[in-house]
């Protein structure tokens, strides 16, 4: 075999000049070794040849085998296809076929609530307005008198002792202490007008109370609550009086000569403004001593003034 030939002469120069006598003694043992160490040689090198090829394969067989994730695209929804703005349904809307859409309460022209409104005696003067859709918004111009100076006021500012409840066009309300009074650009007009203005009420009639039906009623409070629904009315974001609702037959109430969504602004010249303001009604009615009681009320519309005597 050329390998045993090549090994035999490979051991006849080590014999002659190697380093290893003991190969050269034994010359079957070192060509049988000489052999495995070839073979183990040749073995290796299939080996590893044969790992490359498997992994290689291994690898495909892997990218073959693992699972594939699609990301589906939602289709786009029928349904959202289908939407139609809310204008499309406006003319359903418009015909109230629910009577969902209720008419808007007329509101009285300001000016009317200074028909019984005493004219200010502040010596302050106003000089102007600016007025708006937001009443928040308007301001008045007026003039100190007494300093000979003139500032810039909205609702809720102080001006001396008072403090601006309402700017209109021609006239401010102002609360000094527990009333309301105006403060004109016209006070001479404004007078005349309230002089010329008709006494309100029931045909301008006074109604006739017994005193000791009133202090029953007013006596009992829980009942007096029962015998209707009292909530604030407010205007201008601020609290001008109390409305009544579900007026019990035969109550108090009725008695006075109030009706439903009646709104109760004053007693006696007083702007109802809190609770207390409330009870000074009843209090009024009971320690009068039999003089008479003004109520300020707002009907629909328009204000009318329901005045008692009580005995």
């Amino acid at each position: 075999m050329p390998v045993t030939t090549m090994g035999a002469s490979f051991l006849d120069s080590l014999s002659t000049s190697g380093p290893w006598p003991w190969l050269a003694r034994h010359p079957r043992a070192t060509r049988i070794g000489l052999n495995l160490s070839i073979l183990a040689a040749l073995a290796a090198l299939v080996s590893l040849v044969g790992m490359d090829f498997l992994g290689e394969r291994w690898q495909a067989e892997a990218y073959l085998l693992t699972p594939k994730v699609t990301v589906a695209t939602p289709a786009p929804s029928s349904q959202s296809s289908k939407q139609h703005g809310l204008d499309r349904y406006a003319p359903i809307a418009a015909r109230n076929l629910f009577g969902t859409i209720r008419e808007k309460e007329a509101v009285p022209e300001p000016e009317q609530i200074l028909s019984k409104m005493p004219l200010a005696s502040l010596n302050l003067e106003l000089l102007g307005t600016v007025v708006g859709t937001d009443e928040a918004l308007n301001t008045a111009i007026i003039l100190d008198k007494t300093s000979r100076t003139e500032d810039l006021y909205r609702v809720g500012d102080r001006v001396k002792e008072a403090e601006v409840r309402r700017i209109l066009r021609t006239n401010v309300v102002l609360r000094t202490g527990d009333r309301d009074v105006v403060l004109s650009m016209d006070p001479e007009q404004l007078a005349k007008s309230q002089a010329s203005r008709p006494d309100e009420g029931a045909s301008g009639k006074v109604m006739i109370l017994e005193r000791a039906r009133i202090e029953e009623s007013l006596n009992n409070l829980p009942a007096l609550m029962r015998d209707a629904r009292i909530v604030p009315y407010m205007e201008a974001g601020q609290l001008a009086g109390y409305r009544l609702s579900n007026i019990r037959p035969g109550s108090v109430y009725q008695q006075l000569g109030l009706v439903n969504n009646d709104v109760v602004m004053s007693v006696n010249d007083r702007t109802l403004t809190g609770p207390d303001q409330l009870v000074s009604l009843y209090e009024e009615m009971t320690t009068s001593g039999g003089g008479g009681v003004d109520l300020r009320v707002r009907r629909g519309t328009q204000y009318e003034t329901l005045r008692y005597e009580i005995q």
